[in-house]
C-alpha cells in the first residue's frame, strides 16, 4: 500500500516557505490540513499540474497538455491550510508570511 498524499516544505534562498503537496490517487480528491508551527501566515497562492488521465504527458503534437494552472481550492483558518487536492494532481503552495 502507498499513502496517498506526499508532503514537502521548503524555504527558498529568500525565507519564503512552499509547500509541494501531491496525491497519487487516481481516483480520488483528498483533504489536507497544514499546521504552521513558528509561522503567522497571512495568506497562500498555488499552482496545479494535472493531467486528463493518469499517463497524460506533453508532445509536439500537444505540448500543453499537463501544464501549472493557478490552485485556489484551499482555505486558511485559525493557524490551519485546508487544501483540497484533487486526484493526480502536485500543488505548490507559495504562503505568505
Amino acid at each position: 500500500t502507498f499513502p496517498g498524499v506526499n508532503a514537502s516544505a521548503s524555504r527558498d534562498a529568500d525565507g519564503k516557505m512552499h509547500l509541494t503537496l501531491t496525491n497519487i490517487d487516481i481516483a480520488k480528491d483528498r483533504e489536507v490540513l497544514v499546521e504552521f508551527r513558528g509561522a503567522s501566515v497571512k495568506g497562500a497562492t498555488g499552482r496545479v499540474l494535472q493531467g486528463e488521465k493518469i499517463n497524460s504527458f506533453n508532445s509536439v503534437d500537444a505540448p500543453d497538455a499537463v501544464k501549472p494552472v493557478p490552485f485556489d481550492d484551499m482555505k486558511l483558518e485559525d493557524g490551519w491550510l485546508k487544501v483540497q487536492l484533487p486526484a493526480m494532481s502536485v500543488v505548490v503552495v507559495d504562503v505568505e508570511e
